[in-house]
């Protein structure tokens, strides 16, 4: 199974994210809605990254950003987040 996984994150070309980054990509994938849109808030409050310190959290989205693999939306009440289509 675990070959399996490597071989997907090959394929969708993750291989380089450290496990930080892949795991607020994965808690993004959960938080966003049809439209690959997420609130930096909900995202947050994912498990998976709810024990993560606040400067990593927020250093992994810059660098998933930086990454292109998310991007940020432009709006003035809510932190907007999209995922790479």
């Amino acid at each position: 199974m675990r070959a399996t996984l490597l071989e997907m994150e090959a394929d969708l070309g993750l291989t380089t994210l450290t496990e930080a980054e892949k795991t607020v990509l994965a808690a993004a994938v959960l938080a966003a809605d049809h439209d690959g849109i997420f609130e930096i808030s909900v995202l947050q409050s994912q498990s998976m990254v709810a024990q993560m310190s606040h400067s990593t959290f927020f250093r992994v989205i810059r660098t998933l950003g930086e990454k292109g693999l998310i991007y940020r939306m432009t709006d003035e009440k809510r932190s907007l987040y999209r995922l790479k289509a």
